[in-house]
């Protein structure tokens, strides 16, 4: 009766083990998180698993004085180039959660994503064009 025992509590643990392990696995997008820290490019397969391609973003903090100042040129540049873009303020809960969401993490702020293209820190109003025009031109 005892080794019955042992093994059917065997068996619950296996199972259990099994079932987590599935709901854990996940999708793509979040099996793979993917830490941005200098400027690069996704794989196709990365930006359109995490639903980047038709993109523009800025990830900002409050606590970054470069966004501060960066951020009326990126926005100057985006409206020159009728873009508008999905501006993510990571030390707000909701949307730190929504760049997690794309599957990214960043080291530093400001990030900019144009598409499968991504960029850290401060870059001219003549580079923000020029990412938008290669992002216009790829869409």
């Amino acid at each position: 009766m005892k080794n019955s025992k042992k093994i059917i509590w065997g068996v619950v643990v296996l199972v259990i083990v099994l079932v987590l392990a599935v709901a854990f696995k996940g999708s793509d997008k979040d099996a793979e998180i993917i830490t941005l820290s200098n400027d690069g490019t996704f794989t196709h397969q990365q930006c359109e698993s995490r639903g980047l391609v038709d993109k523009v973003i800025m990830m900002e903090s409050k606590y970054c004085h470069v966004c501060e100042l960066t951020k009326p040129t990126f926005l100057s540049a985006c409206e020159a180039k009728g873009v508008t873009p999905l501006i993510i303020d990571i030390s707000k809960t909701e949307d730190f959660a929504q760049m997690e969401s794309f599957g990214i993490n960043i080291k530093y702020t400001p990030t900019f994503v144009f598409g499968c293209d991504y960029y850290v820190g401060e870059k001219s109003k003549l580079d923000y064009e020029n990412y938008l025009d290669k992002f216009m031109a790829e869409q």
